[in-house]
């Protein structure tokens, strides 16, 4: 975000200004117009409130089939592949984005049957991050673009990036807890429901290390997370890691004391990973001060079930292993 408010985006001119702009000054991010930053891929930046309506790549591709593509009307695009009939449709602009790409971020989807039905626009091709028009489409909020590319193209909506994150695990963390469409931040709690009870995505779906979002959420302490999905989404609070540790035992590891508070009566405490530590043990071996002092207080390790780790617990000291 630009730390002058006023400041008019850098490539908009007195002259160009009415074109792309209205008369109000806005709030913009200066990365949109600077060369190898592509403005339409931005689900990890949490400091964009507005940016330009017409992206950068609209105005440096007019005359091409990118810049046909921007318009959102099949008729421009077709006319311009009928005027230029060696067009390759899979041709990259200088952000990488091919015409499909654009018009998947765009929402434009009548650009986009007319580019996959009758262009026969690759469908696997992906940007710089490893997106593909699949995850675009879930990432930006296109619904109905995700229902032509899921039911009539028949394209699965397990799609990861080069990350290795599926949409899931993106849409809930992007943003701490937003995403966005047509530019405009939006709360993302939507756009998740949709993929989960419209399309089916299971709620504990793994990304290629092995983990659930709600795992990853008990690492990182976000207790909006958390809720979200066990209580909404009814995600499983038994789900365990490639280690075997459970919810509990990652956020005792991570100290996330919201997490451990939120999991108190949900979760097992004696359950064991795969190295045999319950969260009590794990909580004494990573010394997570926060968390010992709530086993201490509240959940009264004295209890006889308890009694194999409390040794191990004196005064406001833990004894090393």
């Amino acid at each position: 975000m630009c730390s002058d408010h006023h400041q008019r985006h850098p490539q908009t001119t007195r002259k160009n200004r009415s074109r792309f702009t209205d008369a109000r000054p806005r709030q913009c991010d200066p990365n949109v117009s600077r060369k190898g930053n592509d403005p339409t891929d931005r689900g990890n930046e949490p400091d964009v409130t507005i940016v330009p309506d017409t992206p950068a790549f609209a105005r440096d591709e007019i005359g091409s089939i990118h810049g046909a593509v921007n318009t959102g009307d099949p008729d421009v695009v077709r006319a311009f592949v009928d005027a230029n009939p060696d067009v390759n449709v899979e041709s990259r602009d200088h952000h990488n984005n091919t015409p499909l790409l654009i018009a998947t971020k765009l929402g434009h989807l009548n650009v986009v049957r007319y580019l996959v039905i009758e262009l026969g626009a690759d469908l696997a091709a992906k940007g710089n991050k490893g997106r593909n028009c699949v995850f675009l489409a879930g990432l930006y909020g296109w619904v109905e673009l995700l229902r032509f590319f899921v039911n009539e193209c028949v394209k699965s909506i397990y799609v990861t990036d080069a990350d290795g994150q599926s949409l899931l695990h993106t849409l809930a963390f992007a943003d701490g807890g937003l995403c966005h469409t047509r530019w405009q931040v939006t709360n993302n709690a939507h756009m998740l429901g949709v993929l989960i009870n419209e399309f089916g995505m299971y709620v504990d779906a793994t990304n290629t290390s092995g983990h659930t979002v709600t795992q990853l959420a008990a690492t990182r302490g976000r207790i909006d997370v958390m809720r979200l999905f066990v209580e909404i989404f009814h995600a499983s609070v038994d789900v365990v890691d490639p280690n075997w540790r459970t919810l509990l035992h990652r956020a005792v590891v991570a100290d996330s004391i919201d997490i451990v508070r939120y999991l108190d009566h949900r979760s097992d405490w004696m359950a064991k990973d795969i190295e045999q530590n319950t969260a009590i043990d794990l909580a004494v071996k990573c010394r997570s001060e926060r968390s010992l002092k709530y086993i201490k207080t509240v959940i009264g390790v004295c209890h006889e079930e308890r009694t194999t780790t409390t040794d191990t617990i004196t005064g406001d000291m833990v004894q090393p292993w």
